[in-house]
């Protein structure tokens, strides 16, 4: 074979994915360079472009032979061609070509309605291969990319009919280059190309996840953008699947050289070979492209015309590259082969190999497995896929994260173990497999979650989904395998908890420790489901006699397994105790459980990671902060690089604490959370939606109140979509929102009480999210404007912090928020024998401002500007007014909203104090300053401004300090009291 013939047919291989458009540039720069290159290309192109060709039958050098004189159609013939070209379809024009394809034609166009700009890739059918197969699949496509919300996949648009009745769509048109290409352009390294990887199975995962296979992966339909971000496109041969009822329809196309063994033997025009096991094989064989520019096998149909060429079984990548060129090396950065190979052999290779085994139950479980493989080789954490020598490290790593999955509802680390195993033992009988492989295809296809960590998956979020994977799992018969079927129904008793079916996840709990029958649970876990329950539906009593009765039975063993057993139900005890009242017996539990799993050893980071969260909280819960801060960002250093779902997971974690305890946020923090969310797992999920929420609560503690409001509404809705607007979740939206509302209104007050009642049902009056719930209604009673206050509003309210705190005080844990408003609220609504009371409580939250909050914490400045008040009701003025001028020295330089408010209370009171003694020109003077700081950083229409001019008004015109305008501060009994001292004091002048 001529070497002409070999440098066509390598450049062949690497071009033959390439965009339409991308491949004419290339030759087109060829053609300058290498014209017989050109020529001789040029003919493979064209020869398989035709279908009558019979290329299959010829050598390559004959294809080439017959095509030198042809002359080839350069782009811009090709595109003048194209009668689409400037026409428009509905908003848009269409601008260039892109590609041609078996299925349709694909251009850029921009919207040009003028309502706003925006670029699309938009599809079209060929005209000239209109079938009605053709048509029905390409809405097909439509249809699917309609379901697709995931920042990986080019989302749709908009959509619709051309003139001649042919359907046409709009996606986001992606500014990027085929994998491959993007990848050899810049020389990128093995490990960056692994990250790109690890995008593309991601993506991959979340189609799965929504029920659709994409059946062409390869690069051109992986696109990456200039940042590095990797998009998923082209969902032309795209099907729904069900995952065993094998349901059939005709392939449109299909690119053989990445289609899996099973496909090929059945023929392109046979889906029932197909599934999500094809996809990976597709990914495989990609992933070989990129890292070591070998295909696993020789499958590409010009390539296997090549004498000797080698068929049969995938090879190992860093056996391929004996042969390989040095330019293979040097495309990815490394020295020479030699140095290539080393980085490749092992671990990565064994990742590789996996992906595209010849049999399906060989290769990964899904899309989201494969990622999770790549993660750990990127970290430098032992690989699934090679476990030769370390098969006892493997399976304690397996019961490790069984152990962890019951800590919290983790799904995804339930499935692993539960689901998984068969790929690890390889060795059991056939039926098993098939079994376990079945249960496994449908939580990964219907739930996206089946893999051994929990990278990139979480309880699912739809109840009709689940719904769904119930139906589907009680279709299978697992009646010969008792603990992979409890185990099935215990993890889908723990996500009916998730969504708030309690009862149902009793029963399907209940059942899963029937389907035991007489074997034997080694890793405990539908103990531990039916023990959570328990403690979700705070059945605490219940639940730490459960607990303590299974610690016992456990206490004599001291093998690997019975100590993660140990740590979860250890784990259970702990929040039954907290749940009766004893956080001190609580956190001693739990620190045992920790001690216990760092005894573990290394490689079980996930575990301790989740224990440190669940310290977190309780510590975050007794106003421990720096200590529960700590625990947060130990825990999410654990697992940041490991597992990004439970590092995003602390960082909820803490935004909401910080929400919650601190009123503040970490905006960076908070807009990396969201960021994550919608790689990890897409737009429409919960954890996302909470993301937005918590995002938006960092913008208004950041005073962009217009963002705020936005995002949360945003995050709101996805939460409804996913849940009700009957469930914990969808109250704590509320809850969030209602700190951005306008205080001039009430309407999120009857929002309040909704948010309120449903805590109250779905979790009863002592849980914490009821207490944070009871608490803001009762704040935000206490915080309406005078205009807008109604009569009671400050009785509910003070009976509402009184509930609290006789809550809290029995469970011995602190209320510092409760006991400080309560004691504002008798201080601006009480009368003098109240005053005791309001210095007793303002005591205690001096003191529990010392204890928990920082030195220029909000909670410490307003104890401090309470006191100074009360100090001026005592009858304490003097002292009282020069505490208040130096509150004005402390903060006159601060623009935070509290700051403000601080000073226009100390402005205020200083002109109280000047005019009871009969000294009006200082009291305007102070008025005057206090109005122009609130015009500019509070605005003309905020009730501080509105009572200060109220003031000043009726200062000047009358010479009097009145309540124009229902001001609360000063408080009305300093107001009275301070008008016979105005009146001593001027006589006194006057004589």
């Amino acid at each position: 074979m001529s070497e002409l013939i070999t440098r066509a047919l390598g450049l062949f291989d690497q071009w033959i994915d390439l965009p339409w458009a991308e491949r004419q540039s290339a030759l087109a720069e060829l053609a300058r360079r290498d014209p017989a290159l050109h020529q001789a290309l040029r003919a493979l192109f064209q020869a398989d472009d035709d279908s009558a060709s019979g290329i299959l039958s010829r050598s390559p050098a004959d294809v080439i032979a017959d095509k030198q004189a042809s002359r080839p159609l350069d782009a811009d013939e090709a595109q003048a061609a194209d009668a689409r070209i400037g026409t428009r379809l509905g908003a848009w024009r269409i601008d260039r070509a892109i590609a041609h394809g078996g299925m349709g034609s694909v251009y850029e166009a921009h919207r040009d309605d003028g309502h706003y700009q925006q670029r699309v890739a938009l599809k079209c059918v060929r005209a000239e291969l209109a079938t009605p197969e053709l048509i029905a699949a390409f809405r097909n496509e439509r249809n699917h990319l309609a379901r697709l919300d995931h920042p990986g996949i080019a989302a749709l648009v908009d959509g619709g009919v051309d003139e001649n009745g042919q359907p046409w769509f709009a996606m986001r048109y992606v500014d990027g280059l085929a994998i491959d290409r993007w990848c050899d352009r810049r020389r990128a390294p093995v490990r960056e190309r692994v990250d790109l990887l690890m995008q593309a199975a991601r993506a991959l995962g979340y189609a799965h996840a929504q029920g659709l296979l994409h059946r062409d992966i390869k690069p051109s339909n992986l696109l990456v953008t200039e940042d590095g971000r990797v998009q998923l496109v082209d969902f032309g041969l795209s099907s729904t699947f069900e995952v065993l009822t094998g349901a059939h329809s005709e392939r449109i196309g299909l690119t053989m050289d990445y289609a899996a063994p099973e496909i090929r033997r059945a023929g392109a025009h046979s889906l029932g070979a197909g599934g999500t096991a094809a996809d990976l094989y597709a990914l495989g064989v990609l992933s070989y492209r990129l890292l070591c520019g070998q295909w696993p096998t020789a499958l590409h149909t010009l390539s296997a015309l090549i004498p000797d060429a080698a068929q049969g079984t995938a090879a190992p990548m860093d056996r391929l590259l004996a042969q390989a060129p040095s330019s293979v090396a040097t495309e990815r950065g490394v020295a020479g082969i030699t140095a290539l190979t080393r980085e490749l052999a092992g671990d990565l290779s064994a990742i590789a190999l996996k992906a595209v085994a010849e049999r399906p139950q060989d290769r990964y479980a899904s899309a989201q497995a494969f990622a999770e493989d790549l993660r750990r080789w990127r970290t430098g954490h032992p690989v699934h896929a090679n476990p030769v020598g370390w098969w006892p490290r493997t399976k304690k790593l397996l019961r490790r994260n069984r152990a962890a999955a019951s800590l919290a509802f983790a799904l995804p680390l339930v499935l692993g173990a539960a689901f998984g195993i068969s790929h690890w033992q390889s060795q059991r009988a056939l039926h098993e497999a098939q079994a376990t492989r079945a249960v496994s295809e449908l939580f990964a296809s219907t739930l996206g979650s089946a893999t051994l960590s929990g990278l990139g998956t979480t309880p699912f979020s739809s109840r009709n989904l689940l719904a769904k994977t119930e139906m589907e799992l009680r279709k299978l018969d697992l009646s010969r395998h008792h603990v992979l079927q409890a185990h099935s129904l215990a993890t889908l008793a723990r996500s009916y908890a998730v969504i708030g079916d309690y009862r149902h996840a009793e029963r399907l709990a209940d059942e899963a420790q029937l389907s035991l029958g007489d074997d034997i649970d080694e890793e405990d876990y539908v103990a531990a489901t039916r023990l959570s329950l328990l403690n979700i539906q705070s059945r605490y009593a219940e639940a730490a006699q459960v607990a303590r009765a299974h610690l016992a039975v456990l206490a004599e063993r001291h093998d690997a397994q019975a100590h993660q057993s140990k740590v979860a139900f250890g784990v259970e005890l702990a929040q039954a105790q907290w749940g009766l009242g004893d956080p001190t017996a609580a956190l001693r539990t739990l620190d045992t459980a920790l001690r216990q799993a760092q005894a573990l050893g290394g490689g079980h980071e996930e575990l301790l990671a989740q224990l440190l969260i669940q310290r977190s909280k309780f510590r975050g819960r007794l106003f421990r902060l720096k200590e529960a801060q700590a625990d947060a960002e130990r825990a999410i250093a654990l697992v940041d690089l490991r597992n990004p779902v439970l590092a995003d997971d602390g960082r909820d974690h803490w935004l909401t604490m910080s929400a919650r305890y601190r009123r503040s946020s970490d905006l960076a923090m908070a807009e990396r959370l969201l960021r994550d969310r919608r790689e990890t797992l897409g737009d429409r999920h919960p954890k996302t939606a909470r993301a937005w929420i918590l995002l938006g609560y960092g913008q208004y503690v950041n005073g962009r109140k217009v963002d705020a409001l936005k995002y949360i509404e945003a995050g709101r809705a996805l939460i409804e979509a996913a849940y009700g607007r009957d469930h914990p979740e969808y109250a704590l939206s509320l809850l969030m929102g209602s700190t951005v509302a306008a205080r001039e209104s009430r309407d999120n007050v009857p929002v309040l009480r909704e948010a309120l009642r449903i805590c109250e049902t779905r979790l009863g009056p002592a849980h914490e999210t009821t207490l944070f719930a009871r608490r803001t209604l009762a704040a935000r009673l206490h915080d309406l404007a005078p205009a807008i206050l109604q009569p009671g509003d400050h009785k509910e309210a003070e009976a509402l912090f009184e509930y609290n705190l006789r809550i809290k005080r029995a469970a011995r844990i602190p209320g510092p928020w409760e006991k400080l408003l309560l004691a504002h609220s008798l201080l601006l609504h009480g009368g003098a024998t109240d005053l005791p009371r309001v210095e007793a409580l303002l005591r205690e939250s001096r003191a529990d401002g010392e204890r928990y909050f920082e030195p220029k914490s909000s909670y410490r400045g307003m104890v401090d500007i309470f006191w100074i008040t009360l100090r001026y009701q005592q009858g304490h003025r003097v002292e009282a007014d020069r505490d208040f001028a130096r509150t004005l020295d402390a903060y006159r330089d601060d623009t935070g909203y509290l700051a403000q408010l601080y000073l226009h209370d100390s402005w205020v009171y200083r002109a109280l104090h000047a005019y009871e003694h009969c000294d009006n020109a200082q009291a305007q003077r102070y008025l005057e300053q206090a109005l122009a700081s609130e015009r500019a950083r509070l605005g003309p229409t905020h009730f501080a401004t509105r009572d200060t001019v109220g003031f000043l008004s009726a200062l000047r015109q009358r010479g009097r300090m009145l309540n124009t305008t229902g001001a609360q501060v000063p408080i009305k009994a300093a107001l009275s009291a301070a008008e016979p001292l105005h009146l001593q004091a001027c006589r006194g002048k006057a004589r």
